[in-house]
């Protein structure tokens, strides 16, 4: 073999080997994870649940994750304060009839991550 065509060999080799382990690396990097903002990790959200969860000046975020799970949408509002959202939706079977109750929560933080405000609506159908 000629030493060209072993140089050119070898830069081919060298080219494979550093492709895999970009793409090994890389893709450990990167996990997606989809949620269904409806049926997400935390079907049990109802009113009652956020009452007893949440306290205004004391309640913090990670008490909010280990309560709620993570939120749907997080944002910031005018302030500055950051806001996160929740909306989980339960179906309530009643003499075979099927209703559904939607439930809205938004949970706004201070620069301490302590709920400062919170607000939940609920809508049956």
């Amino acid at each position: 073999m000629t030493k060209n065509r072993i140089r050119m060999q070898r830069s081919a080799v060298t080219l494979v080997l550093v492709t895999i382990i970009v793409a090994a690396t890389t893709s450990a990097c990167y996990t997606v994870q989809v949620v269904d903002p409806l049926y997400g990790e935390n079907p049990d959200l109802t009113q009652g649940s956020v009452q007893l969860a949440l306290e205004t000046g004391v309640t913090t975020k990670h008490e909010v994750l280990e309560a709620f799970g993570a939120p749907v949408v997080t944002t910031r509002d005018g302030s500055g304060r950051e806001v996160w959202s929740y909306q989980r939706r339960a179906s309530v079977t009643q003499q075979s009839v099927q209703k559904y109750h939607m439930i809205t929560l938004i949970i706004y933080f201070d620069e301490n991550d302590v709920v400062v405000d919170y607000k939940s609506r609920e809508a049956k159908s």
